[in-house]
């Protein structure tokens, strides 16, 4: 079975257009939060400067809330701060999918 890291990478992946065979979500190891957020951060700066509408998209799809994705925006270092926000979110989401799994 899955474990709450393993989909939670998954999301990322599908979210962020990473490849799997490239990226280091997928190597050996069980990374951090904070890890999976650093990682994730770069990407997201990626996107901020040359996709911005595709990174407004993922943040729809993953539901992050709004009011503080724009919150992280006003900031210097947004990049990092949409990061941990959509970390937490894919947690979340990762969570919900094991409790379904296990409980109904």
């Amino acid at each position: 079975m899955e474990s709450e890291l393993d989909i939670t990478r998954s999301l990322i992946s599908k979210f962020f257009d990473l490849d799997k065979k490239e990226n280091s979500f997928f190597q050996e190891g069980n990374p951090s939060h904070l890890e999976m957020e650093a990682l994730l951060s770069a990407r997201i700066s990626e996107m901020l400067a040359d996709e911005m509408e595709a990174l407004i998209n993922a943040m729809y799809r993953m539901d992050v809330p709004e009011p503080a994705f724009h919150e992280a925006m006003a900031h210097a270092d947004r990049a990092e701060r949409i990061a941990k926000l959509v970390v937490e979110r894919l947690i979340q989401k990762a969570k919900t999918r094991i409790w379904y799994r296990d409980n109904v």
